[in-house]
């Protein structure tokens, strides 16, 4: 426990430092001072990681730009610990610092892999003979300090004391400490923030998940809501016609209920199987789909590329027959076939508002610990009953249908995305290298 508490005293120093060091930092980036300044560096685009030009180390900082970088995980086997950094005071990003990801910024000349093995041994003292670099995954990280695509490595090395048996750089690394994940969460407003989004990948990387849920409609495809409107519409047109329902009372239902029809069950508007079928039928039928839905072969080469021990089902409030067209408008119903659709029928018309739901589609995948399950799903509620259940839930979509000037708010989501396709930025756990 004394060891602990002196941690955190000589961590809440560290940090005093780092306030201090800040304004001359940004001076010193100003002029073009600070360490490694002059040092070339690839600026990359931010959305493909392709190298555009080369600037200075110092302009890259002051300015924010896309840049490349690696990131370290050293463990010792003994007890799985991490060797962890206290950055140096003079360090021109997050000075005085925790950083559980030796490493550092990608040079000129540089590869990544060639980045990790010099910065390995400078900094830590760790040569390639000493330590195998395993590489792992690359993501992307952006925040007001960096904005970096960063390629993740592991090793393991076995000491009883770094600070005293390794050769520490002192210029980067003022000390080492060894810390495991739980140690490092405790304290992770000192960590430097890159570094602990890169622990939480690490983390779910090792942990990968057992299936992949996928919702249809406005999640796996996205066109601004047009299908949907289809949809509502011929909802809409059904009940006004079949049900005399007054205008806008079947979106009401939806809104309250989940789904429309889930409405007009429990209200007792519909309640013969044959109407029912009748009502699936006509309501999913969207005039030339094909047009309207064109083949997206990005998603198809990140589903292609997810591990394959990983199970994948479609998870709609649809009907499979709808789930098929749009799945062969994609250009990817090859991929789920029809025992990895689960629709509203296969989870007796329950909406995934609800528990009944969940319990079904894990029973079709034959999988029964929920946290082995990721969900894709573009409704906030859905993604809430997920959480509830233990599932992790991804918010696919950040902007509201119904008031499209504001975002949608989702406190139980795991990770909230824009698009389906930004799953491998995020995830990459799940794809094979």
């Amino acid at each position: 426990m004394l060891d602990v508490i002196l941690f955190i005293l000589s961590i809440g120093s560290s940090r005093i430092t780092s306030t201090l060091h800040r304004t001359n930092l940004r001076f010193s980036l100003l002029l073009g001072m600070s360490k490694d300044a002059n040092e070339l560096m690839p600026v990359v685009n931010e959305t493909t990681n392709v190298i555009e030009r080369f600037e200075k180390r110092s302009t890259i900082r002051l300015h924010n730009l896309p840049h490349r970088a690696t990131y370290i995980f050293i463990r010792r086997p003994s007890d799985g610990r991490f060797y962890v950094q206290l950055r140096s005071a003079i360090k021109d990003y997050c000075p005085g610092f925790l950083d559980p990801t030796p490493g550092g910024c990608v040079g000129e000349k540089e590869s990544y892999a060639l980045n990790a093995e010099r910065e390995l041994e400078e900094e830590m003292g760790i040569d390639s003979k000493m330590a195998e670099l395993t590489r792992l995954f690359t993501f992307h990280y952006k925040d007001q300090r960096t904005n970096c695509w960063g390629e993740v490595f592991e090793c393991e090395f076995e000491c009883e004391d770094p600070n005293k048996q390794l050769n520490i750089q002192e210029s980067e690394v003022s000390e080492v400490f060894m810390m495991n994940e739980a140690e490092l969460e405790a304290v992770s407003a000192q960590v430097t923030p890159d570094g602990m989004h890169a622990l939480r990948l690490y983390k779910r990387f090792k942990q990968k998940p057992k299936t992949i849920l996928f919702d249809l409609d406005d999640c796996l495809y996205f066109d601004e809501w047009k299908i949907a409107d289809i949809l509502t519409n011929n909802i809409e047109k059904w009940c006004t016609q079949e049900k005399n329902m007054k205008p806008g009372h079947a979106y009401a239902l939806y809104k309250e209920y989940g789904t429309a029809l889930r409405g007009m069950q429990e209200t007792g508007l519909i309640n013969s199987e044959d109407e029912l079928e009748e009502y699936l039928k006509i309501v999913h039928i969207i005039p030339d789909l094909k047009t309207k839905l064109k083949p997206n072969d990005l998603l198809r080469n990140q589903l292609l590329r997810i591990d394959p021990k990983i199970s994948k089902y479609i998870f709609t409030a649809s009907v499979a027959a709808h789930a098929v067209r749009c799945l062969e408008c994609l250009g990817i119903r090859d991929l789920f076939d029809d025992a990895h659709i689960i629709d509203t029928k296969s989870c007796k018309y329950a909406t995934k508002h609800s528990q009944i739901a969940f319990d079904s589609a894990m029973k079709i995948c034959g999988v029964y610990d929920p946290t082995s399950i990721l969900f894709f799903d573009d409704s906030v509620r859905n993604i809430d009953q997920a959480n509830a259940t233990g599932i992790r839930g991804v918010l696919v979509g950040l902007t509201q249908r119904d008031n499209r000037s504001l975002k949608k708010i989702c406190s139980t989501a795991d990770r909230k995305i824009d698009l389906i396709t930004d799953m491998e930025v995020n995830f990459p756990e799940l794809f094979l290298n």
